[in-house]
């Protein structure tokens, strides 16, 4: 079945109409306006929510080209395969097939299309399994799982950044070296739940329901690499331990030992989180680091894609309150 829907969207960044040059957003009159090669262009949009190559430019799609609608969305996944690095030229080409072959039925439908690619910067489970100390943890050490298409990273994860950055940048070359990047409108950066840069959520699978509720509203990240990435929003904040445990009123808390709250310490301090009294310090500062590593995640990959695609848009869907923690 396919879920589709027209949507009018504000772009973050800068790139474009039918075989545009460039694509820029600007502020008109005190609006934002999307600039075509120079020409305003309403942002209004056809989300084509399919991935198969022979409905993408349906009748359905074919309308709003008709009716003078030539923006349209589509999902891009990059190669997330292990052996990324390693396989020839060809390879490497032939694992862009499917989306390749999307995006050409909707030229050939309409000459003058633009195409919002919704990249998907979230691995695979197999990546995952390579990398447990990059996964989001609950408190207890289980590591979250939601299905072998997506694995549930750390945004404290360097190793993600890493190789989500190799991957955006191999799907932008490989646009533009058959030529096809000239029909994109832009990257719009895609991880978290619903691809909105949140938490992801436990699948409930053969979960019981008391189990399924605590791992799918967890609210901290205990993984290795977010202690880590806490440890040292805390070394540069604090600089010694007296300062630490002054404000956490902890006596025994240390730079190089302090964790994350627990799930009961976040939710018995939930309307004060955003305070810094002493009472709820250490979730103040968590939800603080953790915003920290979105935001500077998200901003990684816009500048890859600017540096890759200077005359292209990039943005993302970003902004949301406790479960995006910023």
């Amino acid at each position: 079945m396919k879920y589709r829907r027209l949507i009018t969207m504000a772009f973050l960044s800068v790139a474009a109409l039918g075989a545009a040059e460039q694509v820029v957003v600007r502020l008109i009159d005190g609006n934002p306006t999307l600039l075509v090669d120079g020409a305003a262009v309403p942002p209004q949009m056809f989300f084509n929510a399919t991935s198969d190559r022979r409905l993408v430019a349906d009748s359905l799609a074919g309308s709003f080209a008709a009716g003078g609608i030539h923006l349209q969305q589509i999902e891009a996944v990059p190669d997330w395969s292990l052996d990324f690095a390693e396989v020839s030229a060809d390879v490497a080409r032939s694992r862009y097939a499917g989306l390749e072959a999307r995006l050409r039925a909707l030229v050939a439908m309409d000459p003058e299309v633009l195409v919002l690619l919704r990249v998907r910067m979230s691995p695979r489970q197999n990546w995952a399994d390579a990398h447990p100390d990059e996964v989001l943890t609950y408190q207890d050490g289980t590591r979250i799982f939601h299905s072998k298409w997506t694995a549930c990273h750390s945004y404290a994860s360097q190793i993600w950044r890493r190789d989500a950055a190799a991957r955006l940048t191999a799907l932008i070359e490989h646009l533009q070296k058959t030529g096809l990047e000239k029909h994109i409108l832009g990257y719009l950066l895609f991880t978290g739940w619903s691809g909105e840069w949140n938490f992801f959520r436990q699948r409930r699978g053969k979960l019981p329901g008391k189990r399924y509720a605590e791992l799918s509203n967890m609210a901290v990240d205990h993984s290795p690499a977010m202690r880590r990435a806490f440890r040292e929003f805390l070394r540069e904040k604090y600089v010694t331990d007296d300062r630490l445990r002054a404000a956490w009123q902890d006596p025994q808390i240390a730079l190089d030992s302090a964790g994350p709250p627990t799930e009961q310490d976040v939710r018995d301090e939930l309307p004060n989180q955003l305070n810094p009294a002493s009472s709820c310090a250490r979730a103040a500062d968590y939800f603080a680091c953790n915003a920290r590593q979105v935001a500077d995640a998200l901003l990684e990959f816009a500048r890859v894609a600017r540096r890759c695609s200077p005359r292209r848009i990039n943005g993302a869907f970003f902004g949301e309150f406790l479960f995006a923690h910023i």
